[in-house]
């Protein structure tokens, strides 16, 4: 069953200055505009629909897959629907999900976002570079000068109206130590990640593309990827060719969103943000299983120095020489204090502060024992905190900048 959901409205029923234009007509385009007007910036949502409409079939909620199904516009939207039906989803699994309410709840998420603009029926006539921006004139005459255009069309006709080319690199399948990972910002389907030079489109400046994926939930979390890239363009007045990986990632985070596809820590975990930036990082990810097209973080496991060391190095040098004086093939918490101590240059102080806080601030279900392997889990809720890997900036293609 197909509903097409009537989105002729500004949700700010008034005029606006876009700096985002955002062409397309379904999950994409509609996650694209959300993200984009969530983060400050005015965005406009454009198609040549006489019917402007959101095509959502019936889908199932198919929780065996919960980086994907519990996070991101997917999981508000999944979230809304059961409030609609007084059923909390959370305790359900593979509930079948009906197109017209799901269109419903799409719509009243719409109607509560500032700084959007949907505009039905419309057609973009012209396209012309000008400075940072582009000029666009629309089939109604009328005129706009934006910063960023978003094509989240099937047929790329923005895309070719302004001579630009799809990227080519594209979607690829989650390589836990490749470079490219680092750069993820959004978890698809199949175990697959979306690096972010798969947004940005070639030969021309400042269009980002939303890559053509099958499932809604998949098209969802890729135009919530693409949103925050041209928020992050417009805000900052920059360039694709100069986005910050980092700061774009950390607002999809701030949104829920999941950069690595980890089912067993979702952001329902109070660290959820916190292993999401060691994963994002690479330091830890030798430890990640993958079963069935899945990614485990595996929380429980124990860290050995020989794993450990050639990373660390790549981010902190100074690490080394504390390497070439231990090894143990499980780190315990007093080893890994210490290893903290000695990277960041930190006194005793620190060892005081995480046992003092290592259930109440950190949230750690086992008890402080300086003696005890340390789990993953743990390691990388301290290293994120006191060594802050994920402030290291990368390129676009995962290279680090330190």
């Amino acid at each position: 069953m197909v509903l097409l959901l009537l989105l002729g409205h500004s949700a700010l029923g008034q005029k606006q200055k876009p700096e985002v234009l955002v062409w397309g007509n379904g999950p994409g385009a509609i996650a694209t505009g959300l993200q984009s007007a969530r983060s400050g910036v005015k965005t406009l949502l454009i198609s040549d629909a006489s019917n402007w409409g959101l095509s959502l079939p019936s889908h199932n909620t198919n929780y065996t897959n919960p980086a994907l199904t519990r996070t991101g516009i997917w999981a508000e939207l999944v979230k809304k629907y059961g409030e609609k039906q007084g059923v909390d989803f959370a305790t359900k699994d593979n509930i079948r999900l009906a197109a017209d309410t799901l269109s419903t709840v799409l719509k009243a998420i719409c109607d509560t976002v500032k700084n959007l603009e949907i505009l039905p029926n419309t057609a973009i006539r012209e396209l012309k570079k000008s400075g940072n921006g582009w000029q666009v004139r629309l089939s109604n005459g009328e005129k706009l000068s934006v910063r960023v255009l978003v094509d989240a069309s099937a047929n790329r006709s923005l895309l070719n109206l302004s001579g630009g080319t799809a990227p080519a690199s594209g979607i690829v399948k989650a390589g836990w130590n490749e470079a490219i990972t680092r750069t993820s910002v959004a978890a698809l389907d199949s175990g697959q990640v979306l690096p972010i030079r798969s947004l940005i489109a070639e030969k021309v400046d400042n269009v980002i593309l939303v890559p053509d994926v099958k499932s809604i939930r998949s098209l969802l979390h890729a135009g919530q990827a693409a949103g925050a890239s041209a928020a992050y363009c417009a805000f900052f007045k920059t360039d694709t060719k100069n986005l910050n990986v980092r700061m774009i990632q950390g607002e999809l985070l701030n949104y829920k969103s999941s950069l690595i596809p980890l089912n067993d820590v979702l952001p329902s975990d109070t660290n959820f943000i916190k292993i999401q930036h060691l994963a994002a990082s690479g330091l830890l990810n030798r430890g990640i299983a993958e079963k069935n097209n899945s990614a485990f973080w595996m929380s429980e496991n124990n860290v050995s120095t020989e794993e450990l060391k050639s990373l660390m190095k790549a981010f902190y040098s100074r690490s080394q020489i504390w390497f070439a004086d231990h090894s143990s093939a499980k780190l315990s918490i007093e080893e890994t204090i210490n290893l903290l101590m000695y990277t960041a240059t930190r006194g005793e102080e620190l060892r005081k502060v995480i046992e003092k806080d290592w259930k109440t601030e950190f949230g750690f279900k086992n008890d402080y024992d300086a003696k005890r392997p340390i789990s993953r889990y743990e390691l990388a809720v301290l290293m994120d905190t006191y060594l802050k890997p994920f402030s290291v900036r990368i390129d676009l293609e995962g290279k680090l900048l330190n």
